[in-house]
């Protein structure tokens, strides 16, 4: 019976004032921040090689860099906690089909025109940029960060549209937003 006692009151020492803290938790992986999203990559720094776009390693080892820092993945988490609002009025009563974006989407959008991910195939051409461009993107959307780019629904401009025309009603703009 006292070993019985001896552990309970071991247990209890180790305990704060309100008994919040219980155990040392292990089995959790630790947080992946400021890491260099494109290197931990094996596969896809193979694909981008095997594809002909080695050429563009040195961007993509730049972009992973800071697609992984802490502030860039705090800045995907606001982003997709605060979605576009769409302000049809003003305060008169006035229609104005406004959406507002969380500043968040504002930096994340100016970083990735930047980095040149909504035209780099186009301002950099040659074997394999399309392969080096996407490469961006996927690492991009891995890590949940709205990047631009034109065509693809993810993007903070699509669900913005996709937001607006769905409030107007569906119409010829409807199938426009979607493209």
């Amino acid at each position: 019976m006292s070993a019985l006692a001896d552990r309970q009151d071991n247990f209890r020492a180790s305990l704060d004032p309100y008994g919040a803290v219980t155990h040392e938790v292990f089995n959790q992986p630790v947080e992946l921040v400021d890491t260099n999203l494109f290197a931990s990559d094996a596969a896809l720094k193979d694909a981008v090689k095997r594809e002909g776009a080695a050429w563009t390693l040195g961007g993509l080892e730049a972009f992973g860099t800071r697609a992984g820092s802490a502030e860039f993945l705090e800045l995907g988490t606001l982003a997709n906690k605060n979605p576009p609002e769409l302000d049809t009025h003003d305060r008169y009563g006035r229609r104005v089909d406004l959406v507002r974006f969380h500043p968040s989407y504002h930096a994340l959008m100016q970083a990735s025109i930047e980095d040149g991910l909504h035209s780099s195939p186009w301002t950099d051409p040659g074997e394999g940029a399309h392969v080096g461009a996407m490469s961006r993107q996927v690492k991009g959307q891995e890590f949940a960060m709205p990047f631009e780019r034109k065509g693809h629904k993810e993007s903070p401009a699509a669900r913005g549209a996709a937001i607006f025309w769905g409030a107007w009603g569906a119409g010829a703009g409807a199938a426009a937003a979607n493209d």
